[in-house]
């Protein structure tokens, strides 16, 4: 495989994600209506919970400046009751401080 086959598939998996990501986030996209609701779905429940009674949420985004603004946006019309606290990184690093955090 060459380089910039490389390059596209690296790319294309980032965009998935990041799709992925913004679904969730604005909360659209569910493939299983009918069936029980999915992990994810209870997981996102469990922590806008806690959220909600903290008051703030701590999230690992992209480094990029515009998703970051338009994450934000979407996020305090969706729940302006939560502090969105955006924690910028590039995906291996945001899963590293994650992963570290965590392991305590």
């Amino acid at each position: 495989m060459s380089i910039r086959q490389r390059l596209l598939l690296w790319y294309l998996a980032i965009v998935l994600n990041l799709t992925l990501g913004l679904f969730a986030l604005l909360g659209i996209g569910d493939l299983s209506a009918g069936e029980a609701t999915p992990s994810w779905r209870l997981e996102w429940e469990k922590t806008l919970e806690a959220a909600k009674k903290d008051g703030k949420l701590v999230a690992g985004i992209p480094a990029s400046a515009e998703l970051r603004k338009m994450i934000e946006e979407v996020f305090k019309s969706r729940f302006p009751e939560i502090e969105l606290e955006p924690f910028p990184g590039r995906g291996p690093a945001n899963y590293l401080s994650h992963r570290s955090f965590y392991a305590h």
